[in-house]
């Protein structure tokens, strides 16, 4: 008896000494005495481990090097985003090839993730070292990305003339041809007609490997991170950290978006051309901006902020006070554990059916997995909607895009976890949240579909050219310049007298270099006469017609920012109702099974989907001499409204019905006493 009582005694002293080591986190976090620290709880890589590292051996540092992980992981969403048009313009890519790296980028991070959970998720594993290694990789990836900019030459954008109007011979006059054939003269190989050049297939694939790199580096720091901070995070703490962390993400995009847009400010060849040879402006549809500058900048914050995961130790120096606290949760036997592994197996298919009769979770989880699918799509394309839409600069657009709406979607997701924090409303009033948010974010695109600026005059794509009856098909070419051996694989863009847009001087058929006589520009006799210097001035000049319609602009934003609030609000609802509508031992398996309906319905396939219908609403593709299609030159603008709206009004409306379903499972849940209130779950977590 005097044995078993000093035992239950050493057992208490024990639990003491646990928890007071875990109150008092300044004793084993800032220890900075060699002795004190076993050789895997020294900061340091392999055998130099100085003393002046140890006092960053702790869970602060560690939190704070994740912060900044998590930061530039969606940081670098916000450059590609703002670089889509510079790279599709450069490169000569269709939009679903941008949809499909941003496809490949998620298809890797869910792939890698089951990897790097086994493999560096054991007990053994240097979690840090997984995250450190994985960051390298990624900023690798964005480095590759980047090195496309130096692989291949100057941009040649094929010049229009400087701005006095001027053009030379061989930018695209017309050559009137006197032997009776227009065709000009191909470069190619039969071989090549309709097939990718090489360096458009090499660019696709290094962009394509590229991305799915960064995908797959980022993926420790979405599992292992979370993990390897948990354990050394005291219980009544953890939310708070875990608040901050998750902040960070949406924070990404919002910094992103401005600091690239600086860039694309820049011409592509900033490095190699000085200031004065550039004629392009950003407002001409040829221009690319210095997207690789994101890139770059991108990649080496990314480098230099895995440094400090290779230097953390294995296991912080607060793991001797959580052995303590878990010793006996630890220290099971071999059997004991084989026992629970064939318990777990044999448990899946009951907790999986469980799931998958749980109408309110599914609901709720295929809801957001629609949600994603939103977002996923408009992120990655919404500053290119933005250019083709309003006629404004790659740089504004990124900045609308940042600081407007991807802001208003994270102050609605902070008000939205004020609101829960502080009512602690019922699990069926969480539902309630959903849908009335749900029914506001669903009307108010409504009427986006019908903002926008009016189409381009286009000769021949929008418009038939001056003389013909009709446009009966889209074709440039035309009796006025038909002896003129014009050639699509040239763009420059000249916009009339007329106000209409001709594709270039050639195709306006204009035969002098002072751009005054183009046989094919529309004349108005009344101007001529009441202004006879109109003969001797250029009837085209630089660029494409089109007025900006700013005050239009400025209403869809306002009601952008409005809908981004509006979807942010009930995002903790979400994730709440997810959590606490199955059973406590199903939590975790239900955030998995989650996470993987919103990757493979939402994040995975949506880019690429949205990619294929930007470019089904083109009107006008760049083709170079060998007919290889590649970049839009110009959209259908009321059919780009309509389809991409469309498609949010679209799925807004299947993600309320799924909500409204999730609403009343829950309340005929609470009907039945199933459900907890939320309040008093807060009340044991506080």
């Amino acid at each position: 008896m005097a044995s078993e009582r000093t035992t239950k005694e050493d057992g208490q002293e024990h639990a003491i000494n646990a928890d007071e080591a875990m109150s008092s986190d300044d004793k084993h976090e800032f220890d900075p005495d060699e002795t004190t620290l076993h050789d895997d709880q020294k900061c340091g890589f392999w055998k130099f481990k100085p003393q002046c590292l140890q006092c960053f051996a702790n869970v602060n540092f560690a939190f704070v090097s994740l912060n900044v992980a998590a930061f530039l992981y969606t940081f670098g969403w916000g450059v590609f985003a703002t670089g889509v048009t510079s790279i599709q313009t450069r490169y000569g890519l269709p939009s679903y090839i941008i949809g499909l790296n941003a496809t490949l980028f998620e298809t890797a991070t869910m792939v890698a993730v089951v990897f790097v959970t086994y493999f560096g998720g054991g007990k053994n594993s240097h979690r840090p070292r997984w995250i450190g290694f994985g960051i390298i990789f990624a900023a690798f990836g964005t480095l590759l990305v980047a090195s496309v900019h130096f692989i291949y030459g100057p941009y040649d954008y094929g010049q229009a003339g400087d701005t006095s109007g001027n053009v030379s011979d061989a930018d695209g006059l017309c050559v009137l041809q006197t032997n009776g054939s227009a065709s000009p003269e191909s470069d190619c190989d039969a071989a090549e007609v309709g097939s990718l050049s090489s360096q458009k297939r090499d660019t696709i694939i290094i962009l394509l490997v590229g991305h799915a790199i960064i995908g797959a580096g980022f993926s420790p720091i979405l599992t292992l991170g979370t993990a390897y901070i948990d354990d050394y995070l005291e219980r009544k703490k953890a939310p708070m950290y875990f608040g901050i962390l998750y902040a960070m993400y949406p924070l990404g995009p919002v910094v992103g978006f401005p600091f690239a847009s600086l860039f694309v400010s820049y011409y592509v060849d900033v490095n190699t051309m000085d200031a004065g040879e550039i004629e392009l402006t950003p407002d001409d549809a040829r221009w690319v901006g210095a997207w690789w500058m994101g890139y770059l900048v991108d990649g080496i914050l990314v480098f230099f902020s895995a440094i400090p995961f290779l230097l953390l130790p294995k296991r912080l120096p607060t793991a001797k006070s959580v052995k303590l606290g878990k010793g006996n949760q630890e220290e099971k036997s071999e059997e004991e554990m084989g026992r629970e592994i064939i318990s777990r197996i044999k448990e899946f298919p009951s907790a999986t059916r469980r799931l998958f009769v749980n109408i309110a979770f599914m609901t709720v989880a295929i809801g957001h997995a629609v949600e994603s699918a939103i977002v996923s799509g408009t992120t990655i394309f919404l500053t290119k909607y933005l250019e083709e839409q309003f006629r404004v600069t790659a740089t504004l657009a990124a900045n609308l895009t940042g600081i407007c709406m991807v802001t208003a979607s994270t102050v609605g997701v902070l008000i939205g976890g004020f609101y829960l924090r502080t009512k602690k409303p019922s699990l069926a009033d969480h539902g309630k949240v959903m849908v009335i948010f749900g029914v506001i974010s669903f009307l108010l695109p409504v009427p986006m579909l019908f903002l926008g600026c009016d189409q381009e005059s286009f000769a021949g794509i929008t418009l038939p050219y001056e003389g013909s009856s009709d446009l009966t098909e889209r074709n440039l070419d035309s009796v006025c310049n038909s002896n003129c051996g014009c050639t699509p694989s040239v763009f420059n863009p000249v916009c009339g007298i007329d106000d209409v847009t001709y594709y270039s001087p050639c195709y306006a058929s204009c035969v002098d270099t002072n751009l005054t006589e183009c046989s094919c520009v529309a004349t108005d006799v009344s101007v001529i006469s009441s202004s006879p210097s109109t003969m001797s001035s250029p009837q085209v000049s630089p660029g494409m017609c089109g007025a900006k319609c700013d005050t239009i602009m400025i209403t869809f934003v306002v009601i952008a920012f409005l809908y981004s609030f509006a979807s942010g609000v009930p995002l903790t609802c979400d994730v709440l109702v997810a959590i606490r509508s199955v059973d406590e031992a199903d939590k975790p398996f239900a955030l998995g099974i989650r996470q993987m309906i919103t990757q493979l319905l939402g994040w995975i396939p949506t880019p690429l989907y949205m990619g294929l219908i930007i470019d089904s609403a083109c009107i006008l593709w760049d083709e170079d001499a060998c007919g290889d299609r590649g970049a839009c030159w110009l959209y259908d603008l009321k059919d780009y409204r309509f389809k991409v709206i469309g498609f949010t009004v679209g799925m807004k409306f299947l993600s309320l019905l799924l909500f409204t379903a999730t609403w009343i499972a829950l309340k005929y849940g609470e009907k039945r006493g199933k459900y907890v209130q939320t309040k008093d779950v807060d009340k044991g977590t506080d």
